[in-house]
């Protein structure tokens, strides 16, 4: 039984319009072979806009066929349209020749067509096409009676398509008259290099494009004229059911929208075409004709030229003085043969030969200027023949837009005029037409404001702002729109400058819920800050002097403008409540000064009870070369005076703010003390800015912010100034969900670091035996006078005293049970304590960077105590209680990236003496027993021939249990096995992937490292004691990828 069939119609459109975003065409089109019923529903839907981008994408393609992409399916609907418009005998007059030559199947057995050919004669021969066949209710389904808008539109013909046209196609585009309406002549040279075809080679895809804009125009005049089948007033909004009395009426009868080629909108606007077109409500206007250069190719078109020109006439000269030198020669000879002629003979004969290369210089710059006066001529009638086509197209379209509204008055409700790429021969080139925005502007003018829309982005914003006070914003919802002044051009800057004058729309979308814009200027959102104020009962005189500094210029209410009751205006939040804002996007100017940042605290402030995300990012880099070089004396309090911007001041509590992203660029991003806390639920917080190298810590501890209590976060992503300020006391409460964490400062080139100097570092230590630890891990030869301090700072911190204000302490005693990446750099890095990780057991991404690229003082030693956990303030020997101790496990960790000098000491077990390759190894399998990637570059105290030891004896234990193997016998049972031995279990390490470098990687010169890594690979591969279990080297490097750099020589191993 057929249930859908008896569903309401309500209930299928609705069906079929979920089916439709979720572009299963296919299942829509089933519903056609079901019933009749259902085929009309299906169709309303499939054919209602048949030619729409999201039915003919790139996704679309098959290999196997040389018509990949939307050209496919476009030519393919195009063709069973045209099939079925033909069928009604309607173009018994005059068939274009482009149609059957790309169309070769439309010529069937049937009644002839003239075809006319593109000078405008008719052809002697005819195509014929099928006989019309009965249209009856029980007959075949009317597709073309379901189209309600033809937006047909040529895809770009890419290089693929002319290797495989079908024969007439490729003889009707090498035809002389088709090459010559092409307009090849009519490109600058320039333009010409752009579309990667300069004449006379590689002309071919301009051949077939051009072919593609021809057939653009014809099918879309033979469409939109073709006969449809009506079914009277009472079929509407459900056209094509079988009931009802039916009439034919022109496509064009029946049309909301239709895309007019440019070159083609004067059969258009033929009376006779105008009066159908009154059901006519969005219309776009292709431009299919370049009309438009580049600036840069009209400027070059000329110096292009006369190159090209100088360069022939140099391959000419050139001729010319090889044959200059010959004469010179058979003079010489002549001469020697005439030694008995007369002086004054050879006198006159020499002043001669002086005269003639005058004469023919004098020639050559006249033909010259000859040459580059025709050629100035030519390209000033080329760019002038331009001209006027663009300005009839321009015409063209004013007229038809005011010949429509005068015959139609309010029908027409949208035209637009895209940018254009038809002309995309090659994939890589392009030559954009566009319609200025002047001209845009004049035709939008001429149609009714938007009617109650519910977005405004590009598609509809420069309507909207031909009539901003006019159109009714109560149902917008959605404002995205972006223009950057930086980089924006005339006509776009002059965009900008309109919205800015009229930003007072933004207090009439009552309904907005989502805001992407770049910044209006200062006080732009204050009506929301004074209606947000009115709701609290709040006034202007706050008690608060912070406040009241912080919401200066708040208090004053932006009114509507156009409108004079201003009381009307200030309660409009009564008659409709506060804009429930959820989403805000802020684009920032890039450019000094950075005060005018009021905008996103405004914004904070009087939708912080709806709103759930904010991005704020600047629209572009500023150029800082202050730091920039990142000099080497890293350990220098040099000054950081930067561009800074400060957002959160005056922020209230945001209970549903979830995402908060801030991206400063190369501007100092300095966020208020309490941003962090006033947002108790975030999840994923991104606070970015690439301005933070090197600073003083008088300036961290000034902006240094508050601890807050983030229990839902689960993406922590500072960066910069922010993570320099932020206060790891945060870290305990966000324990349960804490995904990601990355804490960093900007890098220079290669990664370079800025860690602060030791004076600093010993501000920031941790209490108890930790401090003791870390700062003995620290701490180098070149503090060893402020030895004292540090031992006077430990002794008070295990006293209990009190710490008081200064820079925050990292205790790295923080329990992130779900924490998979850590990412850490610089001071965070360089203070880092391996202990954390026993707090860390999902683990996966460990990255530490500590690279400064100056010498042994800030090198971080690594000893056998950083294998476990810190012992308790009374131990006073830390290795005779080892045993006692808990080692550090990252059992999850499997990518592991150490960065800087990390100082291996050599140290065995339980005091003895060890090699460095012992302790390393055991530091990656006991520590890290599941790693497969490890990146350790610039590590001091270990050579290349401890790595290659490392590899060679690295395994990790499964287990010291003895077993024994079980094996299948012939029925497939599983047995113990006794004819192997009992042994213990081991396995290769994981490890995949290895890359190491740094300066000293081997105790030898530079040309012996290639020699070091091949004797340390080639000792793997042999034992020298065969009692000696080893293993070769083919065992070791099996699937590694093993990668080492020294200075700038690198050996890749795989």
């Amino acid at each position: 039984m057929d249930y859908l069939s008896h569903l309401l119609p309500e209930c299928l459109d609705i069906i079929i319009n979920i089916l439709i975003q979720d572009r299963a065409l296919s299942s829509i089109a089933a519903l056609v072979q079901v019933n009749r019923p259902l085929a009309n529903a299906a169709l309303r839907h499939l054919y209602a806009d048949p030619f729409q981008s999201a039915f003919h994408t790139n996704d679309d393609v098959d290999y196997g066929d040389n018509k990949e992409g939307p050209l496919k399916s476009v030519d393919a609907l195009a063709r069973m349209l045209l099939s079925k418009c033909l069928q009604r005998n309607r173009h018994n007059d005059v068939l274009p020749e482009v149609v059957p030559v790309v169309f070769p199947e439309l010529a069937l057995s049937g009644p002839s067509v003239s075809v006319a050919h593109e000078d405008n004669t008719l052809a002697q021969k005819t195509i014929p096409i099928t006989p019309t066949s009965a249209t009856t209710n029980g007959g075949p389904l009317d597709y073309l009676s379901y189209i309600r808008h033809l937006n047909l539109c040529t895809p770009p013909a890419y290089t693929w398509l002319f290797e495989i046209s079908n024969p007439t196609t490729l003889a009707y585009i090498k035809q002389e008259t088709f090459q010559r309406h092409c307009g090849i002549d009519d490109l600058l040279p320039e333009s010409q290099r752009r579309l990667g075809m300069p004449p006379p080679t590689a002309v071919l895809p301009l051949y077939h494009q051009y072919l593609r804009v021809m057939l653009l125009r014809e099918v879309n005049w033979i469409l939109a004229t073709g006969t449809v089948r009506d079914n009277g007033p009472e079929s509407k909004g459900n056209v094509g059911n079988s009931g009802g009395h039916t009439t034919q009426v022109l496509l064009l009868e029946q049309l909301n929208g239709l895309t007019i080629p440019v070159s083609d909108i004067e059969r258009f606007l033929k009376p006779e075409m105008m009066e159908r077109l009154k059901g006519l409500e969005h219309v776009r206007f292709l431009v299919d004709e370049i009309l438009v250069f580049p600036e840069a190719d009209v400027e070059a078109a000329f110096e292009t030229e006369n190159v090209i020109l100088y360069e022939s006439e140099d391959e000419g000269e050139g001729e010319d003085g090889e044959g200059d030198e010959v004469d010179e020669e058979e003079e010489v000879t002549a001469g020697e043969e005439h030694e008995g002629e007369e002086e004054e003979e050879v006198e006159e004969e020499e002043e001669w030969e002086e005269e003639v290369p005058l004469e023919d210089d004098f020639e050559i710059e006249a033909e010259e200027e000859e040459a580059e006066i025709e050629e100035r001529d030519k390209t000033e009638t080329l760019l002038e023949r331009a001209k006027v086509r663009k300005e009839a197209a321009i015409k063209n379209m004013l007229h038809f837009v005011k010949e429509h509204s005068r015959l139609f008055p309010g029908q027409l409700q949208t035209v637009t005029c895209p940018e254009s790429d038809v002309w995309s021969p090659l994939p890589w080139t392009a030559l954009t037409q566009s319609v200025p925005n002047d001209l845009q502007f004049e035709i939008l003018k001429l149609l009714p404001p938007l009617r109650k829309p519910k977005v405004l982005d590009e598609g509809n914003w420069m309507q909207f702002m031909s009539h901003p006070r006019e159109t009714y914003l109560g149902a917008v919802k959605e404002i995205d729109i972006e223009w950057d002044l930086e980089t924006a051009e005339e006509e776009e800057k002059a965009m900008c400058s309109r919205v800015c004058e009229e930003r007072g729309f933004l207090q009439r979308c009552r309904k907005l819920r989502r805001l992407s814009i770049r910044s209006l200027g200062s006080g732009t959102y204050n009506w929301a800050v004074e209606e947000k104020k009115a709701t609290l009962g709040v006034t202007s005189n706050i008690n608060s002097s912070d406040t009241a500094t912080a919401n200066e210029g708040r208090t004053k209410s932006l009114l509507l403008q156009g409108n004079e009751d201003g009381e009307v205006d200030r309660r409009l939040f009564l008659r409709h409540g506060l804009v429930p804002l959820e989403e805000a996007y802020i684009t920032l100017p890039g450019a000094e000064p950075f005060t005018d940042t009021d905008e996103v605290d405004d914004i904070a402030f009087a939708f912080s009870e709806t709103l759930v995300k904010l991005n704020v990012s600047v629209s572009s880099d500023i150029q800082d070369d202050d730091d920039d070089e990142n000099n080497d004396d890293n350990t220098s309090q040099q000054s950081s005076i930067k561009p800074t911007i400060r957002i959160g001041q005056g922020w209230v509590t945001l209970p549903n703010l979830c995402d908060l992203y801030i991206d400063t660029r190369s501007v100092r991003l300095v966020i208020d003390r309490e941003l962090l806390s006033n947002c108790p639920n975030l999840v994923t917080v991104d606070l970015y800015d690439d301005a933070t190298f090197a600073y003083r810590y008088q300036e961290a501890n000034n902006d240094a912010c508050e601890p807050a209590l983030l229990e839902h976060v689960r993406e922590l992503n500072i960066w910069g100034w922010s993570a320099v300020t932020f206060h790891p006391d945060t870290l305990y409460s966000v324990g349960k969900n804490l995904e990601t964490l990355t804490v960093k400062s900007s890098c220079g080139a290669d990664d370079l670091c800025f860690v602060p100097p030791h004076s600093m570092l010993r501000l920031a230590a941790p209490s108890g035996a930790a401090a003791h630890h870390q700062m003995d891990s620290i701490s180098s030869a070149s503090d060893a006078e402020n030895a004292a301090d540090v031992d006077q700072l430990v002794h008070q911190q295990q006293q209990g005293l009190h710490r008081g204000e200064g820079w925050f302490r990292w205790t790295w005693d923080w329990s992130l049970p779900l924490l998979t990446k850590l990412k850490l750099n610089s001071k965070f890095a360089y203070q880092f304590q391996f202990q954390m990780l026993n707090g860390c057991p999902a683990l996966k991404i460990l990255e530490l960077n500590m690279h400064t690229g100056v010498s042994m003082d800030f090198s971080r030693v690594m000893s056998r105590d950083d294998l476990y956990e810190h012992p308790s303030p009374q131990a006073k020997d830390s290795l005779a209680e080892e045993k006692g101790r808990k080692r550090i496990v990252a059992p999850s960790l499997r990518r592991l990236e150490m960065l800087g000098r990390w100082n291996i000491i050599e140290k065995g077990e339980a005091g003895g003496e060890g090699g460095r390759d012992e302790f390393v190894g055991e530091f990656l399998t006991s520590m890290f027993p599941n790693l497969e990637e490890l990146v350790a570059k610039h590590w001091v105290g270990i050579s290349l021939e401890d790595w290659v030891s490392v590899l060679r004896k690295n395994r990790k234990e499964k287990g010291n249990e003895e077993y024994e193997e079980e094996v299948e016998n012939e029925e497939g049972e599983q047995v113990s096995s006794s004819a192997r031995p009992k042994q213990q279990r081991q396995q290769y390490n994981n490890i995949s992937n290895m890359v190491l470098a740094g300066w000293e990687m081997h105790s030898a010169d530079l040309n012996d490292a290639d020699i070091l890594l091949g004797w340390g690979l080639m000792a793997m591969g042999y034992d020298e004691d065969e009692n000696e279990e080893r293993l070769s080297g083919k065992e070791v490097l099996e699937g590694v990828d093993f990668k080492f750099g020294c200075r700038k020589y690198y050996v890749l191993k795989q």
